[in-house]
């Protein structure tokens, strides 16, 4: 019987969503494929989409999307300093 050995990956830290957390924000992260096609109906192209969704201690909720994890947290950190 042959035995599959799992690579074990790096985790990158994501120190904005670890500095949101610290702030009293929940955070969610999620991916869709926006799938792009050409007027016959064959796909031509994927758009991906990361969504990051937050929700302070006092109610407050919002959601960004972005075309990375990190562009999304950059763009919630900027939403927050901007309200």
């Amino acid at each position: 019987m042959e035995t599959i050995a799992l690579r074990r990956t790096a985790r990158v830290p994501d120190r904005r969503r670890r500095a949101l957390e610290a702030a009293g924000w929940r955070t969610w992260l999620s991916y869709q494929e926006n799938h792009l096609r050409d007027a016959d109906g064959r796909m031509v192209g994927v758009q991906p989409q990361w969504m990051a969704e937050l929700e302070h201690l006092d109610g407050t909720a919002f959601a960004v999307s972005a075309s990375s994890p990190a562009a999304a947290w950059f763009a919630a950190e900027q939403w927050i300093r901007s309200a």
